[in-house]
């Protein structure tokens, strides 16, 4: 080791004692050349990066809508205006815009179609929806010399924020906003069924919210009632019911038609079809497409578009 060492230093001694030759200067001049190509290398693998990313932001993949039994139920007019929607405004577009953020995207719509799992956005629209339905039936009543629609008859929803915030910790001041403008009981007092669709995620705390359900306070006959496409109604029973749900992404969908036949005062069967189900999901997205003035028009998109560009 130490001889390694000193042979080492006598080279190093050699090197700077040497005299400058022109060998140095010439591979000086080739680094230099080659730092210099190896920049222009470098420019143009950036330019052709650029190029790919660019190309790849402009490229948009064709509308293709999903073949299924739910696709199957809606008219030709709904699916070119479903390609409208993504060929003018993108995946992204707002469907269907309601009150306190809550908004319907064409990726929603999507997921409705395709059997998957809803957002609580959809969830809180779709009521929206219902409670338009009754107030426009209150008022055709109206028109036409009756009373309008009576307690009985009325259907109240709460939004699903609500069961979020009650269980949600160091949220005190916005539970409160939240629940004294959704629960005031002078909204409440002229409704007999109180709706409240929840996010549950059973006894795990540390788990991610996954499961709907529907809790309902019928004011009239001082009962809640709980409706849980996830839970059994009879022990050591066969629940056809249950085995549909846990095999598939309906419980938010299940949660909305039961609503639906809440507020329109029909019966909730205890077993739900397939088939019922998927024309259900059908008929929520025509409700969607079909909801003026909160519904997706060309006219809005364009109008919205010449505003930006004019602040801008």
């Amino acid at each position: 080791m130490i001889k390694r060492v000193k042979k080492r230093r006598e080279r190093a001694t050699r090197n700077v004692a040497e005299p400058e030759r022109d060998k140095p200067k010439k591979q000086e001049k080739v680094a230099k050349d080659k730092i210099v190509s190896q920049s222009n290398d470098f420019v143009d693998i950036n330019e052709k990066m650029e190029r790919k990313a660019t190309t790849k932001s402009d490229k948009k993949k064709p509308f293709k809508l999903v073949k299924n039994s739910i696709t199957k139920l809606l008219n030709e007019a709904e699916k070119k205006m479903l390609k409208l929607i993504y060929d003018t405004d993108g995946y992204k577009a707002t469907v269907w815009g309601g009150e306190s953020e809550s908004n319907v995207l064409y990726e929603d719509i999507i997921a409705i179609l395709s059997s998957a799992d809803i957002s609580s956005s959809v969830i809180d629209s779709f009521t929206q929806m219902l409670d338009k339905e009754q107030t426009d039936l209150d008022n055709a009543l109206k028109v036409l010399g009756n009373e309008g629609l009576e307690e009985d008859e009325k259907s109240y929803f709460i939004t699903s924020l609500c069961w979020t915030t009650l269980t949600a910790e160091n949220k005190i001041m916005i539970r409160d906003t939240i629940l004294n403008h959704q629960m005031s009981p002078y909204k409440m007092q002229s409704h007999r069924v109180i709706h409240f669709p929840m996010n549950s995620n059973g006894r795990n705390k540390d788990a991610t919210p996954f499961h709907w359900t529907l809790l309902l306070l019928d004011r009239k006959q001082c009962q809640w009632m709980h409706y849980n496409s996830l839970r059994l109604r009879e022990k050591n029973t066969i629940d056809l019911y249950f085995k549909d749900a846990e095999l598939l992404l309906d419980c938010g969908m299940i949660v909305c038609y039961i609503m639906t036949q809440i507020a329109r005062c029909k019966p909730v069967n205890n077993h739900l079809a397939q088939s019922v189900i998927n024309s259900f999901r059908a008929e929520a997205t025509v409700k969607f497409l079909h909801d003026e003035p909160r519904t997706w028009t060309k006219e809005d998109f364009e109008a919205k578009k010449f505003a930006s560009l004019k602040e801008g």
